[in-house]
């Protein structure tokens, strides 16, 4: 979807990563600002999205034009393969905490974690069978089971 400048180029890292995720569409110079919430959808899109395609135009929640020209900078700028947006704080640290909770992990967390944080882990997370969720007050008491592992 966006422009990449060619590895071999003669330019320096800040201009690549500038110029990373440039998608041009009509004449543009840059990608430009879609404030539409949704897109048209056609059976090209469907389709992509039906077989698991991460950044299909459908919906902005999902994927937007802007979203995955962020997601391709910060590859560029960290070297990565791919790269994921988020419209809020909680939406990311639930993703990832649903990514990572597998049976037989731990989540270990200080007692001052984020209230919303908190309220998933404690309320709203489904535990596989398993895992073990330790708070632990000021210090990582609980640290040791980590290193056992």
């Amino acid at each position: 979807m966006g422009e990449t400048m060619a590895e071999d180029s003669n330019h320096r890292d800040a201009t690549k990563n500038v110029h990373a995720g440039t998608n041009h569409i009509g004449e543009s110079v840059n990608t430009p600002i879609f404030l539409s919430s949704t897109y048209k959808l056609t059976e090209e899109r469907y389709a992509g999205w039906a077989a698991g395609a991460q950044h299909t135009l459908l919906y902005s929640r999902l994927s937007s034009v802007n979203s995955d020209a962020v997601a391709q900078k910060i590859c560029a700028m960290e070297g990565g393969e791919d790269a994921e947006t988020f419209a809020s704080g909680m939406a990311a640290i639930s993703t990832s905490i649903l990514e990572l909770s597998k049976p037989g992990g731990l989540i270990l967390h200080s007692s001052t974690l984020y209230g919303g944080t908190n309220h998933f882990i404690k309320d709203v997370l489904p535990p596989p069978e398993g895992l073990e969720i330790t708070k632990s007050l000021w210090r990582f008491s609980g640290i040791d089971k980590v290193w056992k592992r």
